[in-house]
């Protein structure tokens, strides 16, 4: 059945997108959804690449984008993996143009206790920023697994524990996998877990908890019926 509904991904990085819920992306588009993806750094300044290596990762963005079938995307341009150094309010600003421009009916975001400082910065954001003043359009507000930052969140107390499943068919799943391929720049090598091989055993591990033979996993954040 098809929807209309409008989907918002707000992510520190690119590639957090893919990783995190780009089966939920391609999901949601084949129903007839419009997703939009809000980016707020370049994912590379921090390690003093050069501006020809921000280039290369807008690039991959914007190609990995083409293959999930992301109607609209947004790139700022907020400071690298120091998102802790500006307060909560500057980057609820910076979101807030466009998540009312969208006026989502779900959010995807990152996990409120990723190791990378980042990712738990827009988690909060977020989760300020969807707080319900009425009208109230948003249904949903979902927090999202992202290889390598909410796995490695070693000694947190809170730690990720879904309770919110998209099952993905094989097309679906085979997207997610060719749109990380297009993130050559940020791919590793074995063991690490930012590889596409990886990807396909979460997809499986998480398919195995729900029931299916692909999905991806969530914890919900805030859910109104």
């Amino acid at each position: 059945m098809k929807s209309n509904k409008r989907i918002l991904v707000v992510v520190a990085h690119p590639d957090d997108e893919v990783l995190g819920c780009g089966g939920a992306i391609a999901r949601h588009i084949k129903d007839g959804c419009e997703v939009v993806l809000l980016v707020l750094t370049d994912g590379v300044s921090a390690r003093g690449d050069n501006f020809g290596a921000s280039n290369v990762r807008r690039l991959e963005l914007q190609e990995s984008s083409q293959v999930l079938g992301i109607s609209s995307y947004f790139q700022l341009n907020m400071p690298d993996n120091r998102l802790d150094t500006i307060s909560t309010l500057e980057v609820i600003q910076a979101i807030a143009p466009i998540f009312s421009r969208v006026n989502p009916h779900i959010v995807y975001t990152h996990f409120l206790y990723d190791l990378n400082q980042d990712h738990s910065v827009v988690a909060r954001a977020i989760r300020i920023l969807t707080r319900p003043i009425s009208p109230v359009t948003l249904e949903m507000v979902l927090m999202m697994e992202v290889p390598s930052s909410t796995e490695w969140a070693f000694g947190e107390q809170c730690q990720f524990s879904p309770n919110h499943f998209v099952a993905l068919s094989k097309h679906q799943i085979d997207v997610k996998l060719k749109a990380l391929s297009r993130y050559t720049s940020e791919l590793r090598l074995a063991p690490h877990p930012r590889r596409i091989e990886h990807a396909l055993v979460v997809a499986q591990q998480r398919g195995a908890q729900s029931g299916y033979e692909y999905a991806e996993a969530f914890m919900v954040l805030r859910s109104i019926f």
